[in-house]
């Protein structure tokens, strides 16, 4: 356990919610701990902290467009240094021509988390993409779309912004997005994916780029129209998960003690799940 788990900060919401994460799984070695919340609101970053503090531990990213090869900017992938050596699953692990929905990554990621608890190891969830996962962690049975058993017991913490330090966080990603990469991305994407795969395509960024290449939209109108659309989805994002769960673990976000400004740890109660 690191320093970062020990630390005793009543002032720091993640601080402090690392440390409960790590005392959770003590108990629970086999369980699941999803970190969630909107797009550039940090997940990632704080999955890898997570899991540096837990000592042994992998991450399975839950995004509908990360799994997708080729995009790593369009979809914002965690890059090898950010991991940290923290080994990370659910990334580029399909061609562009390949459909997957709820139920075909959920029996990946059940592949992945059963050899990893079989070797061990801890295993954390981290993504945005929620339909897949409360499926996951809810067990869904993906013939009729209802909850099930868990396979697992599990917790969610989320992460929330004031809606202004949000949006800045956003605008700063979309500037940051923009450039030769993206527009290559773009082009790669619109040859190489057919139209009836709809989640690689409709990625956000990937349209704004290939209107800037067709001369549609200057370069600030596409930046501008990039962030507008991720600030859009991450409006869904966070309207999900406050209005969730239809099976546990039930949402309770929990506001920084000193009201300061800065992230919000959201805290999810224990799901019930067979060991």
């Amino acid at each position: 356990m690191t320093a970062l788990a020990n630390k005793n900060d009543v002032n720091d919401p993640r601080a402090r919610a690392t440390a409960e994460i790590v005392r959770w799984y003590a108990d629970h070695p086999r369980g699941l701990c999803a970190i969630v919340g909107p797009t550039a609101s940090g997940k990632s970053d704080w999955a890898v902290e997570v899991a540096l503090a837990l000592g042994d531990a992998v991450v399975v990213s839950v995004d509908s467009r990360q799994i997708y090869r080729g995009m790593p900017i369009a979809t914002a992938q965690i890059s090898a240094a950010e991991m940290r050596g923290v080994p990370h699953y659910g990334l580029s692990i399909a061609d562009l021509h390949e459909k997957w929905d709820a139920k075909r990554f959920a029996e990946y990621a059940y592949g992945v988390i059963d050899a990893a608890h079989a070797a061990d190891k801890r295993v954390l969830l981290c993504g945005g993409t929620m339909l897949w996962v409360d499926g996951i962690c809810g067990g869904w049975s993906w013939e009729d779309g209802l909850p099930n058993v868990p396979r697992y017991p599990s917790c969610l913490y989320g992460i929330d912004w004031p809606r202004e330090v949000l949006y800045e966080r956003i605008n700063q990603r979309a500037a940051q997005m923009w450039g030769p990469g993206l527009l290559a991305e773009a082009r790669h994407a619109h040859q190489h994916a057919p139209p009836a795969v709809h989640n690689a395509l409709t990625t956000v960024g990937l349209a704004e780029a290939r209107a800037y290449d067709r001369g549609l939209l200057t370069e600030a109108e596409a930046v501008r129209k990039l962030a507008q659309r991720t600030r859009k989805y991450a409006k869904r994002q966070l309207t999900w998960w406050r209005a969730r769960w239809i099976t546990p673990p039930e949402l309770v976000w929990a506001q920084r003690p000193n009201g300061a400004p800065g992230s919000v740890i959201a805290r999810l109660s224990s799901a019930t799940a067979t060991p």
